[in-house]
C-alpha cells in the first residue's frame, strides 16, 4: 500500500520508531527502519527519523553522511549479574534522549585526509604530545599506540592516523586519534558547513548502540553472533595475538580495521557500533553514574582530565564489545583503534 502524502509518512514513520525501541526483534526492527528510511528520503523529509543527509563543505566535497535517530527513553549502563560488567557501568538509570543526527559510519581515513589537508592540522601523534597516567608497564608514550609486527603492539615513533602499524585504505575508520583531534574534526566540519557539528554524548552513543536492545549485545546475548554485525577479536586475531584475552571463535574476514559499513546495520540503520574502532565522546570520563543527567547530555564535572571511550574496536574480547563497555583516557590519549563519529542536534521543531 503506498502512503499518499508526506503528513502520512511522517506519522506513520514516527509511530513505527516508538515501537522500534520497545521492540523485542531487532531483524524485524532493521527490516522496518530500512523501509521507514527508504520512504523518508524518497519523500525529501527533513529530520525525521530514518532520513540521511550529507552537508556540503565550503571548500568542496561533502560531510561525513549522517542519520536521523528517533528521540527515546532507554537504561543505560549494566546490571550487577552482567556478565564482564565493570564498576563505571552504574548504577544503570533511566535516560531520555532527543532526537538527534548522528554520522552513519565512523569517519574515514579519507575524510579526516581531507581535513588535514585543507587546515595543515597535526594529530596529537604526530607532535608526540606527553600523555598522563600512562601504566609504566606500557613504556613511555611516543607518537601512538600502533602496531609493531608480528604480535607486537606498543608506542612507535613515526606512527599517526597516517601509519597505525597496518595498512588502511581510505574507506576505513581514521585511527590514532586523541580527544583533541575528534574535537579539532567536529569545529572544523561546523566552520566548512555553518551547522553545529559536535561529538556524541556517552549517553547518545549507548542509546545508538543499543538501538532498542537492553541485553548485552544488540542483538541478544550470543557474543558469537558478533561477526555479523562487526569486526572484533575473532578467530584470524586470537591466533595472531596469542598474548591476548581470548576473543569469539567466528571469522568477521578482517584482523584490524575493515572498511566501514561491511557488516550488518543496526535497528537505527548505524554500521560500525560494534567493532573496528572506539569512538570519543563529550564525556569527561567518570569513575560512575551516580550523577548521571538523565536528559542525555554530557557528564562534566569540574576536573576533567579524561574522557570517554565508547563502543568498541577490531582487538575486542567479548566484554569489550558489551553495549555497556566504555573506557576513560586522557584527552591526548591515542592509539591504534580510537577514532570518532559526529552528531548534530535536531532543530527543536522537528522534535
Amino acid at each position: 500500500m503506498y502512503l499518499r502524502n508526506r503528513a502520512l509518512a511522517l506519522v506513520i514513520a514516527s509511530n513505527f520508531m516508538v515501537a522500534t525501541l520497545h521492540s523485542q526483534s531487532n531483524s524485524n526492527g532493521e527490516l522496518s527502519l530500512q523501509k521507514v528510511q527508504a520512504k523518508a528520503n524518497a519523500d525529501g523529509a527533513a529530520r525525521v527519523p530514518g532520513h540521511t543527509y550529507r552537508d556540503s563543505l565550503a571548500s568542496g566535497g561533502k560531510s561525513p553522511e549522517m542519520i536521523v535517530l528517533p528521540g527515546g527513553k532507554f537504561a543505560m549502563g549494566s546490571p550487577k549479574d552482567e556478565v564482564g560488567r565493570e564498576e563505571n557501568e552504574g548504577p544503570v538509570h533511566d535516560v531520555s534522549v532527543r532526537s538527534f543526527a548522528l554520522g552513519k559510519y565512523p569517519v574515514t581515513r579519507g575524510e579526516f585526509a581531507r581535513f588535514a589537508s585543507a587546515t595543515g592540522y597535526k594529530t596529537d601523534a604526530e607532535k608526540d604530545t606527553p600523555i598522563p597516567f600512562q601504566p609504566a608497564e606500557l613504556g613511555t608514550p611516543v607518537a601512538c599506540f600502533a602496531y609493531k609486527g608480528g604480535s607486537e603492539n606498543g608506542w612507535k615513533a613515526g606512527t599517526s592516523w597516517r601509519d597505525p602499524g597496518y595498512t588502511q585504505g581510505d574507506d576505513e575508520p581514521v585511527v590514532c586519534l586523541s580527544w583533541n583531534d575528534a574535537r579539532a574534526y567536529a569545529d572544523w566540519l561546523s566552520h566548512e558547513t555553518g551547522k553545529p557539528y559536535r561529538l556524541p554524548t556517552a549517553a547518545e552513543m549507548e542509546y545508538a548502540i543499543r538501538a532498542g536492545s537492553s541485553a548485552p549485545y544488540p542483538w541478544g546475548s550470543a557474543a558469537e553472533d558478533v561477526c555479523q554485525y562487526g569486526n572484533v577479536r575473532d578467530v584470524t586475531a586470537n591466533a595472531r595475538f596469542p598474548q591476548w584475552k581470548t576473543g569469539v571463535t567466528c571469522n568477521d574476514g578482517a584482523l584490524f580495521t575493515s572498511a566501514v559499513g561491511r557488516y550488518r546495520a543496526n535497528a537505527f540503520g548505524l554500521f560500525d557500533t560494534v567493532g573496528n574502532v572506539e569512538v570519543w565522546t563529550e564525556d569527561c570520563g567518570v569513575e560512575d553514574y551516580v550523577s548521571a543527567p538523565s536528559d542525555g547530555s554530557a557528564q562534566r564535572p569540574p576536573s576533567c582530565e579524561r574522557h570517554t571511550l565508547r563502543g568498541s574496536s577490531w582487538n575486542f574480547s567479548p566484554t569489550g564489545f558489551r553495549s555497556a563497555h566504555r573506557e576513560n583516557p586522557p584527552a591526548a590519549g591515542r592509539s591504534f583503534d580510537t577514532s570518532l563519529r559526529v552528531a548534530e542536534d535536531v532543530p527543536s521543531h522537528y522534535q
